[in-house]
This record gives C-alpha cells, sequence and structure tokens, in this order.
C-alpha cells in the first residue's frame, strides 16, 4: 500500500520515492494542486475517496496509508488492488492511468 502511495507521490511532485516516515508537507514543496492531484490518482488507483481534509491532515506516507485503509470499503480488496497497481512498470502519466484503467477492466 505505501509503496504504491509512494510511487504516486513521486509521480505527483517529480521527486524519486519517497520514504514512509518522511514529511510530505515539511519540504514546503507540497501544496494543495499536489494534494489534490494526489487524491485523484489515489482514487483511480485503489478506488477509494480519501476526503481532502483528510488528505491535509497526513503528515506522513505512512497515516496517508492508515487513513487510505479506514476509508476503504474493504481492507482485503484494496490490498489486492494496491499489489496490482505496484506491479504495474514505472509509466508516463497517461500510460499510467490507461494501465490502472484496464486493472480494473480485467477484473470483470
Amino acid at each position: 500500500m505505501e509503496h504504491v502511495l509512494s510511487r504516486i507521490w513521486s509521480t505527483v511532485l517529480g521527486l524519486p520515492g519517497l520514504d514512509r516516515g518522511q514529511g510530505l508537507f515539511a519540504s514546503g514543496i507540497v501544496h494543495v494542486l499536489s494534494v489534490l492531484r494526489a487524491r485523484e490518482r489515489i482514487a483511480l488507483a485503489l478506488r477509494v475517496d480519501v476526503p481532502l481534509s483528510t488528505m491535509l491532515q497526513c503528515q506522513t506516507m505512512a497515516q496517508l496509508a492508515r487513513s487510505v485503509r479506514a476509508s476503504a470499503d474493504s481492507v482485503e480488496k484494496l490490498e489486492v488492488r494496491a499489489w496490482a497497481v505496484a506491479s504495474l512498470a514505472p509509466l508516463e502519466d497517461a500510460e499510467w492511468v490507461r494501465a490502472v484503467t484496464a486493472l480494473e477492466t480485467e477484473a470483470k
């Protein structure tokens, strides 16, 4: 789970992988638009709607992972989905969106 969240944030911020305990907002490069992009990607990748207020309160990747799990209808399905998303090769934005969307199609 945290690996997927780290990849999402890394892509949104244009940075290499983020550590689970690294402060998301301490660097000063995360702003509301970044949070909105990350939230959108989390919803697409993991099929979980994390409230914006919750996203803004999470200071680390570990806290965000706990909040995502708490927002999920089924933690088991969430973990399966996270594993599938994590298995995707690193892709550019549009390719990543297509690949994540294809996961949903393949599951049906």
